[in-house]
């Protein structure tokens, strides 16, 4: 599915800056400096101690994921860590052994300040890197990395900003970011939920559902859109985001299906058309079963009203007698010298699951094995048999699961 930032969301981050250069400088680096030489005149180390110092501490920075929350402060010392290397491998005068504890001691100094800049970063860009972590397990990143990590180099920026003491810049500068999360959010919902309803109106437009079925291809249309404009605008709200899109793909399906049987009617003569109309009584007749006396008697809208009132019926004995095994169960567990009624209990409940099921699976067992051939009778102008269209038609017939 090709998804684009809404222009929005490309006006803000224009308009704030963050696509352009970034600090480079580190507030009160020239401080940090003058500390560090001041002590290095002071302290009781060699080059190599100070240096062996210096990279321990860097190291476990950058192993501790500093890198991110104080880019120019790691990338500074390491540049102090290579000055220290070279002062120390020249001639060992008192200037470069100085100059290398210097540069050592300076790393450690960046360091800290990274760690100090770390709490900042975290407390000035806390809504921002909340939202990263949401894209990370939303699976934004393996969807679409390189807009993924755009979005990373943006926070970068601002957090450089920090690194500069430029908080005012920052304060503004956010906004954009976060708009740039929402609109990769948004697409990786209707990546992950929305993609199977466009596939499925794109099957139905193949099948000429726009001439065939015009009426409920449009209203598929329409769910479409509305799926997408709410998941741009309530991209947090996962559960309505699920039952919006479920209803685009339920009635993409319909309009694929709807037109699939109108050009059967269509490209059919007269005689063709009552062994349709049989064939639409089967589905009925395995729908019922035996649970409703001489329901072809009936018109179909009749029918559907028959079963519809036969299985609220079934549902309501499978409810009752749920509830008098709870409450049988519950007294069998308040006495346990009955506890031999357990076995009783448990065929109770199993032929309570049994019924409710056969009530579905009855839907799905051939035709062929529950209509008589006299009203299984096919339109001449199609060569698969009913059973295989019925097939064909459960597979795209499913709906969306899981978050």
């Amino acid at each position: 599915m090709k998804t684009k930032l809404a222009p929005i969301a490309i006006a803000i981050i224009m308009s704030t800056g963050l696509i352009g250069c970034a600090n480079t400088q580190i507030a009160n680096n020239t401080t940090m400096n003058l500390a560090a030489q001041n002590e290095a005149a002071q302290i009781q180390l060699s080059p190599t101690e100070a240096i062996e110092q210096a990279t321990q501490a860097l190291t476990a920075a950058v192993t501790d994921g500093l890198a991110f929350y104080a880019p120019l402060h790691i990338e500074e010392a390491q540049d102090k860590l290579d000055e220290a290397h070279k002062y120390n491998q020249k001639e060992p005068t008192g200037e470069n052994q100085l100059a290398a504890i210097t540069a050592a001691i300076t790393v450690g100094k960046l360091v800290a300040a990274g760690e100090d800049n770390r709490a900042i970063v975290k407390e000035q860009l806390a809504l921002s890197l909340d939202h990263r972590d949401v894209l990370v397990e939303l699976g934004t990143p393996k969807l679409f990395l390189k807009k993924y990590n755009k979005g990373l180099s943006m926070l970068d920026s601002l957090i450089r900003e920090i690194e500069g003491g430029f908080f005012d810049k920052v304060a503004s500068d956010q906004p954009g970011i976060l708009a740039y999360f929402g609109e990769l959010e948004a697409m990786t919902l209707k990546e992950q939920f929305l993609t199977k309803a466009e596939h499925m109106l794109d099957k139905a437009e193949d099948a000429n559902a726009d001439d065939f079925a015009p009426i409920t291809f449009e209203k598929a249309e329409l769910a479409l859109e509305r799926a997408s404009g709410f998941i741009d605008d309530n991209y947090r709200e996962r559960e309505a985001i699920v039952v919006a899109c479920d209803n685009a793909y339920s009635l993409a399906s319909q309009a694929y299906f709807v037109s699939d049987e109108a050009q059967k009617v269509f490209e059919t003569d007269k005689e063709g058309i009552e062994q349709y109309v049989l064939s639409v009584q089967a589905l009925f007749d395995l729908i019922n079963q035996t649970a409703a006396d001489d329901l072809a008697s009936h018109s179909f809208y009749e029918q559907a009203n028959i079963l519809k009132e036969l299985i609220a019926s079934q549902n309501e004995q499978v409810a009752s007698l749920q509830k008098t095994i709870s409450n049988q169960a519950k007294q069998t567990l308040e006495t346990p010298e009955a506890s031999g009624e357990s076995e009783v209990l448990d065929l109770m409940l199993a032929e309570a699951v049994a019924t409710k099921e056969n009530m579905v699976t009855s839907a799905e067992a051939p035709l062929s094995e529950n209509v008589s051939a006299e009203a299984n009778v096919q339109p001449e102008t199609k060569e698969t048999s009913f059973d295989e269209e019925l097939q064909d038609q459960e597979g795209p017939a499913e709906s969306l699961s899981g978050v």
